[in-house]
């Protein structure tokens, strides 16, 4: 659940550490349209307003070796043109609609999606069946779309932040899609070609299996009649699924320094592979993590390094976990003098509230208390139930799971929770990624008693 961090920071505060029983709430579910569609409608008629997604089972987790960026470069080409307009009058329509398409792709989805007033979906539905299924792929649009994109990698080389977490994505899944950037890289974008595009388009955008999902101020009648007639337009085809499970054991303490001119602030984080959706500890885990490193001063990891020392504004952890893996981390942001400390702080920690007495049972219950009063706030209006249903369909999380989250947290005991620290996070053999500049750490593998160091310049594809 992604929530803004100072809002949770403040709403933690607010949070009794006395555990309140679960809230219960239902939602609209998935219904059977077709043999290869599902729908969902979650309607209310308060504001004149509709928000329509169609999903397809397919994202970067496809992008051919190589080619990485494509699935991406695919859905920006849908909107520079199609048989019957090109860029500009594609952006002149729905400017007068007072509404965009937006097309968002994942490693396991590509949707696109919009939110309009009611009375215009009828031309917004016929203008989103036109990019699905008529695109043009220009070549003199390929190559405009493709500078976009070279200039979007250049642009990601400023935030050391975003640096970080990509050299950490890549170094807990080693030669698999999730480490991959979603955009590629300046080499595979400059090989994609217009042959690639179309091939890509013709193999995975049709109605082979898709999900299509509306919230807002639309009945279930209309919204069926909108639905069918949408799909009709895309074309027949057959579902690829692909499963690849990432295995990527580490051993000992590994640093990866990312090497970056000048730094006056370092950015890090610490962790190692973890669970998938799924897994039947997703929950437990998610609480531990929670206590130790949540997004509120509460937490023992926000409060050491921000409050008690000053290191940092921020520090946090979180396990992203994802439909084939996972992975924890924490992560802060210290003057590059504090960083060691900051790192040799954290994993001492770490080791006390994993495998020692460094939590106590006030800290959980404060966790699961805050987890179930902050989990209405990601579903308290019918666009954010329609995205959280989309994406857990698409993740093949259970239909249920926004009905018994809650319900999920409350039942963890202490010990259950206690466990999953104990089991999950093993503080010997972990990942410790570095954005600085090199020779500020000529030592950091002795100061942190690491197994190897490995230096990456920052600007590495």
């Amino acid at each position: 659940m992604n929530l803004n961090f100072s809002y949770l920071a403040i709403l933690g505060g607010l949070i009794l550490t006395n555990l309140i029983s679960p809230l219960t709430q239902a939602f609209p579910m998935w219904e059977k349209f077709s043999d290869t569609v599902d729908v969902i409608l979650v309607e209310k008629h308060d504001r004149p307003l509709v928000s329509w997604m169609i999903a397809l089972p397919f994202g970067t987790y496809m992008d051919p070796k190589g080619k990485e960026g494509l699935t991406y470069f695919l859905g920006q080409m849908l909107l520079r043109g199609t048989k019957n307009h090109t860029r500009s009058q594609i952006e002149e329509l729905l400017d007068q609609m007072g509404t965009s398409i937006h097309i968002s792709t994942g490693s396991h989805s590509f949707i696109a999606q919009g939110e309009l007033l009611a009375k215009n979906l009828d031309p917004f539905l016929s203008l989103l069946s036109e990019v699905l299924t008529t695109p043009t792929f220009e070549p003199e649009e390929i190559e405009k779309q493709r500078q976009e994109i070279l200039g979007q990698i250049q642009l990601s080389l400023e935030s050391d932040a975003s640096l970080a977490k990509r050299q950490f994505l890549k170094s807990v899944y080693p030669n698999h899609p999730y480490g991959n950037s979603s955009i590629g890289t300046r080499k595979s974008v400059n090989t994609i070609s217009q042959d690639d595009l179309v091939d890509y388009f013709k193999r995975y955008v049709h109605k082979g299996k898709v999900w299509v999902g509306a919230a807002g101020s639309i009945n279930k009648t209309l919204f069926q009649e909108k639905s069918r007639k949408l799909l009709e337009t895309l074309p027949d085809g057959k579902a690829e699924i692909l499963v690849n499970k990432p295995s990527n054991k580490l051993s000992g303490l590994n640093i990866f320094l990312v090497d970056k001119p000048d730094r006056s602030q370092t950015h890090f984080l610490i962790g190692q592979p973890s669970l998938p959706h799924g897994h039947a500890d997703v929950y437990a885990l998610e609480v531990f993590l929670t206590a130790f490193a949540g997004p509120m001063f509460q937490a023992q990891y926000m409060n050491e390094i921000r409050v008690v020392r000053g290191w940092s504004y921020s520090a946090y952890g979180t396990l992203e976990s994802r439909r084939d893996s996972g992975a924890w981390y924490l992560y802060t942001f210290p003057k590059v003098a504090d960083t060691v400390p900051a790192i040799q702080l954290s994993l001492e920690l770490l080791e006390k509230a994993a495998h020692g007495n460094g939590l106590t049972d006030e800290a959980i219950l404060f966790a699961k208390n805050y987890l179930i009063r902050s989990f209405p706030f990601d579903v308290d209006v019918p666009e954010k139930v329609l995205r959280e249903k989309m994406y857990n369909r698409l993740l093949q999380k259970p239909d249920d799971e926004l009905e018994t989250y809650q319900a999920n947290i409350s039942k963890l005991t202490i010990e259950d929770i206690r466990t999953a620290g104990k089991k999950y996070i093993d503080s010997q053999n972990l990942n410790i990624v570095i954005l600085g500049t090199q020779t500020d750490f000529k030592d950091v593998q002795k100061e942190l008693g690491a197994k190897s160091v490995q230096v990456i310049p920052y600007d590495q594809e």
